[in-house]
């Protein structure tokens, strides 16, 4: 087995079967689908409410000043978060519902 090998190639080996035959096996007689985990922005609760006061004040705020004195800022910080590669990590299904939620998503936060 060499590292470009995929997981269809490894298993038609391990079947002693072509993974040309083994592809065809998976998606016209199992019908199955490969899908990719999907990127998705985590907002917890106590976030969702940080959100909520904090955009109530800055509306207060610039109702009243303008947007004239306003500063943006990019912070880029070092975050910790599941190692994902959209090539490798996939599963087989009939259907993306058909996926448990925590295996579907990945979740993403800017600001930890």
């Amino acid at each position: 087995m060499t590292k470009s090998q995929s997981i269809g190639e490894k298993m038609a080996a391990e079947l002693k079967v072509h993974h040309s035959s083994f592809q065809r096996i998976i998606k016209r007689d199992m019908d199955l689908s490969s899908f990719t985990k999907r990127k998705v922005h985590y907002i917890s609760k106590v976030m969702k409410e940080k959100r909520l006061k904090r955009s109530k004040g800055l509306i207060g705020r610039f109702a009243i000043q303008g947007l004239d004195h306003a500063l943006f800022s990019d912070e880029i910080l070092f975050t910790v978060e599941e190692a994902y590669n959209q090539q490798n990590d996939r599963k087989l299904s009939s259907t993306a519902s058909a996926i448990p939620e925590e295996s579907r998503y990945v979740k993403r936060v800017q600001k930890p």
